[in-house]
Order: C-alpha cells, then structure tokens, then sequence
C-alpha cells in the first residue's frame, strides 16, 4: 500500500536502478499464500504498469528516459514475469509488455532477440495442458489430430503475443537478426511446444518479406532447422515447416 501511494502521480526516473527489483518482488508476492497480501500486489502491480508504461512511452517520456527505462525492466518482464508459472503474474507481464510495444516503437530494437522468442515460448505456456493431452490421445488417428493441431498453430499465431511480434517484426534488421536467429533455429529445433514451433514458422516466413537481404546469410541454419522438422512426429508441425521451407 506504501508503495502504491509512492507511485501515484509520479514516475520513477530517478530510481531505475530498483525499478527491476520492485517488478522481480511484485510478481513474487502475486503468489502470496496470503489472499490479502495477492490482491495488495495486485493493485500495486496495477499503479506500476502505469508508471511504467508512462516512462517507457517515447512521446512522454522522451527518447533517452524510455531507452533508458526498457533497458531496465524488459529482462524482468520477460523473464520474471511472461515466463512465470503463475498465470496471474503472465497475465499482468503480458498486459505491461503488450502496452511498451506499442509506445515504445523503435527503442525496443535491442531487445528484439530476446522478445519475440519469449512471447513466441509464450504462446505455448498459455495454452492449457488439456489441448495437447487430447492431441496426443488422438495419435492414432493422424487426420484428425492434425485438424486439431493446425487450429491449435492458427490460434497461436492470431494470439496477443503474436499481435505483439507482429508488430515488433518491422523492426528487425541486420544487427537484431544477429541474436535473434539462433533462438529462432533452437525454438525450431528443440521446442516441446506445438504453438511456439508454429509461431517460430510464421516468424521466420514474416522475416523474409521484412529482411530477405540481411536474412540471406541465415538461410542455410534455418533451412536446417526446419528440414529436421520434417520428420517431426506431429503432422501439422511437418505441414507448417514444409510451408515455410
């Protein structure tokens, strides 16, 4: 409550240093034992999201307060926060990041590859468990499950992540595919999740209209990747890398 009333009508310029350690301890006492303590944590995470998303915005904030600011809590939002087991702290990360994206436009060039894979895990996480037990029930009879898991890689790639990476893919240059590509080849090769490996297809088939020059050079590790793919248990995983191939 303290720090609710601390937040409120002011931003936090001149304390970024803590900025990530006051998100990493709000996401952890989300899951408080305690529903009081949650439901505080909750409004708290609420009054942040706001301050934060105000520091990150360019036209408010200016270009090197919001630089300075998504290099500061985008690690924790990302990975303290999308990539949490606590649906609740998901949600509430997703909602932050989703609304920076937005505001933030070029400024998040940096941190492009470590993004889009982290909302392209997370389409995955989201996904409830009972979808994939059922595909895999449905395993001796490919037809069906393929229908089943082709919907299930359509619904990934029009889900809020994808909204966000589709947006953020206009961004991506030489020096972000950098850093960007071996995640893609990994998330291709060794991802568990059905949703995750299509959003990985669709990004990389969104990269050659965007970058095909600077991609050019990658195409021999993805094409790899992908053609491993291909002898992928899962039909609708081999459909959608044969496409993208």
């Amino acid at each position: 409550f303290a720090l609710q009333d601390v937040l409120r009508g002011r931003t936090l310029e001149d304390a970024l240093d803590v900025l990530p350690q006051i998100w990493s301890d709000l996401f952890r006492v989300m899951d408080d034992i305690k529903e009081s303590v949650r439901i505080a944590a909750a409004k708290t995470v609420s009054a942040l999201s706001r301050t934060t998303i105000k520091m990150c915005d360019v036209a408010q904030a200016g270009q090197k307060s919001g630089e300075a600011t998504i290099t500061a809590v985008m690690p924790t939002l990302l990975e303290k926060g999308l990539l949490s087991t606590v649906g609740d702290v998901r949600s509430a990360a997703l909602a932050v990041i989703m609304k920076v994206t937005k505001s933030a436009g070029s400024l998040l060039k940096p941190h492009l590859s470590i993004l889009i894979p982290a909302l392209l895990e997370a389409t995955s996480e989201l996904e409830g468990t009972e979808i994939g037990y059922l595909s895999s029930r449905l395993a001796n009879d490919p037809s069906i499950q393929e229908k089943l898991d082709l919907a299930r890689i359509s619904a990934a790639k029009s889900s809020p992540m994808m909204e966000c990476v589709n947006f953020v893919i206009q961004y991506v240059d030489a020096s972000s595919l950098m850093g960007l590509v071996p995640r893609l080849v990994d998330l291709i090769k060794t991802s568990i999740g059905l949703g995750t490996k299509g959003a990985a297809a669709h990004v990389v088939t969104a990269l050659t209209h965007q970058c095909p020059l600077e991609l050019e050079q990658y195409t021999g590790k993805i094409l790899a990747a992908f053609f491993t793919g291909l002898s992928d248990r899962n039909p609708a995983v081999r459909k959608t890398y044969a496409s993208a191939i």
